[in-house]
């Protein structure tokens, strides 16, 4: 699924790798975990610019929904995804 964000809300905060733990890609880590549950919390930015763990040098933009202008994302219509199968060959 796709989200299109108004030109007007492009702004997104942005987590730096160098500013988490040294093992910030364990998994539940407890202090990951307070710092999104204190900015969900905070309200100030739509959208969360994360380091991805699944692919180095890649992100994840977080969405808040509880943020006011969440209303004003446009979502597009669900659509199956397929993995490549050579991801999972050895």
């Amino acid at each position: 699924m796709e989200a299109e964000l108004p030109v007007d809300l492009a702004h997104c905060e942005r987590v730096q790798a160098s500013k988490l733990p040294a093992d910030w890609r364990r998994e539940r880590h407890p202090v990951l975990m307070q710092m999104g549950a204190e900015w969900a919390r905070a309200k100030l930015s739509l959208t969360l610019l994360v380091p991805s763990v699944a692919v180095v040098g890649d992100w994840n933009v977080l969405v808040n929904p509880e943020h006011p202008d969440a209303r004003k994302i446009v979502l597009s219509k669900p659509e199956p995804f397929q993995f490549d199968d050579r991801m999972f060959k050895r």
